[in-house]
């Protein structure tokens, strides 16, 4: 089958090439996150007031001190570029290795910046509430600020901040598609004034937790989502995705879903066999067929 990929580093604009993609994307492995780091500068940790974090500091005190983990690109490959992820783990845990630190071995080599968000989540042997939720609403959106308010220092285009989620991190990004707003522009802090909202949207296997699709109240405004899950998911089932994209449809919210025959709900995972694992091969085309919805502040 052939597919429309972006001409090399413009993954998002519109010179176009003609080739078989799976084919394309095969001749390039998952970099070890070592060479990754010697290629494209090694991760670097923030808060989410912006404020610079060891390695060891943010893996130890992200219960008490949301952060993040910052993998940018050269900046003669980038793209501009960037995809902030929620990485999944019910709210009481973050599945780094596998949402994070995959997500920056595929990505960062073609260009695309990835931020991986180490949200707050309930304590360990703690229920998960919606308090839970708020908290770890509040740092979404403040992470999707930070990242916009550093865009030209990290060589991003403000108009093309992307949230990436998978399970309890796909719920939170569809909450957050639900309650963004522009920023406040009086605000003394920089950060607050910028807009928490996402530029697209990527809900793998989205685990509706306690809720209701009818509890996810979708503007016309809510961005473009690119959805996939399994038929045979048995933690996040199938119908809450399909639910979830004829609620964007009902509020003309451009989405794309993808239902999978099989995988269950692991099968997102680029170290899985499935057809699954194979995800961005879809929605790379897809990102770059958005443009009349993502608008670019950096292209014409």
């Amino acid at each position: 089958m052939k597919y429309i990929l972006p001409a090399a580093h413009n993954i998002l604009d519109s010179a176009w090439r003609a080739v078989s993609l799976r084919s394309a994307l095969a001749a390039l492995p998952l970099m070890p996150l070592a060479a990754l780091h010697a290629a494209d500068g090694a991760a670097r940790f923030f808060d989410l007031q912006g404020n610079a974090l060891e390695a060891n500091e943010a893996a130890q005190t992200y219960r008490e001190r949301s952060n993040m983990a910052v993998y940018l690109p050269d900046p003669a490959k980038s793209t501009a570029a960037a995809l902030v992820v929620f990485p999944g783990g019910g709210y009481g845990g973050h599945d780094t290795p596998h949402h994070v630190e995959a997500n920056a071995r595929y990505f960062v080599p073609k260009g695309i910046a990835v931020i991986g968000v180490r949200y707050r989540v309930a304590q360990p042997g703690i229920e998960v509430t919606a308090t839970t939720v708020s908290n770890a609403l509040a740092d979404a959106q403040q992470a999707v600020r930070l990242v916009r308010s550093r865009a030209a220092e990290w060589h991003l285009d403000p108009k093309r901040i992307g949230v990436l989620g998978y399970s309890a991190g796909s719920h939170l990004a569809l909450t957050l598609a639900c309650h963004f707003d522009g920023g406040d522009a009086n605000a003394a802090d920089p950060i607050l004034r910028q807009s928490c909202r996402p530029d697209f949207l990527v809900a793998l296997c989205p685990w509706p937790r306690k809720d209701q699709v009818a509890d996810f109240p979708f503007g016309p405004q809510a961005p473009p989502t690119f959805i996939a899950t399994a038929k045979d998911d048995k933690v996040a089932p199938s119908e809450f995705a399909v639910g979830i994209a004829e609620s964007l449809r009902k509020a003309s919210v451009p989405v794309d879903l993808h239902l999978y025959p099989s995988g269950g709900h692991m099968t997102f995972h680029f170290d899985q066999t499935t057809e699954a694992s194979h995800w961005p091969e879809v929605f790379l085309p897809w990102l770059a067929s958005q443009q009349a919805n993502i608008p670019s502040s950096k292209y014409p």
